[in-house]
């Protein structure tokens, strides 16, 4: 599912096929109901890339029940302290194939995926229909940019 959603976030034939998809339910409410069954199953890096893919793609945000948004939300939260993390950071990243030779004295890696998440986060805040989302999602998710931020201060 994370692949996926990585695909359509950078290639827009493929968001523009899931356009396409027909039927009763569209494409993007498919992958949706999808991420939401398969979050809690998620690492710290792809929990991160779920909520960057929910970030830059409203249209697949919209579709997100409240119960895949808190399964998303509290897997994010399970990963807090990896994220504010330098060596859990830099071990995530390494579980994943990325190259961290250079990042390993970099302060940026040290924050990565903990600013990924917060930058995310954010940019579901400023999504059009953002007050669609439930007053219990909003409030989850203003808590998580809260907590992570509060991890990135210590």
């Amino acid at each position: 599912v994370i692949q996926t959603l990585d695909a359509a976030k950078k290639l827009p034939e493929f968001r523009e096929a899931l356009d396409k998809v027909g039927g009763s339910v569209s494409g993007w409410a498919r992958l949706a109901e999808r991420l939401g069954e398969t979050a809690g199953e998620l690492d710290a890096v792809n929990a991160v890339n779920a909520i960057s893919a929910l970030g830059w793609m409203p249209f697949l945000a919209a579709e997100m029940s409240d119960e895949g948004w808190n399964t998303v939300l509290d897997r994010l939260r399970t990963h807090e302290a990896v994220l504010a993390d330098r060596r859990l950071s830099l071990e995530a990243a390494m579980s994943h194939g990325h190259d961290v030779s250079g990042a390993a004295a970099s302060g940026a890696a040290e924050t990565k995926y903990a600013e990924k998440s917060v930058s995310g986060l954010h940019l579901i805040q400023s999504h059009g229909g953002y007050d669609s989302y439930g007053k219990a999602v909003r409030e989850k998710i203003a808590e998580c940019i809260e907590r992570i931020e509060g991890k990135m201060d210590d």
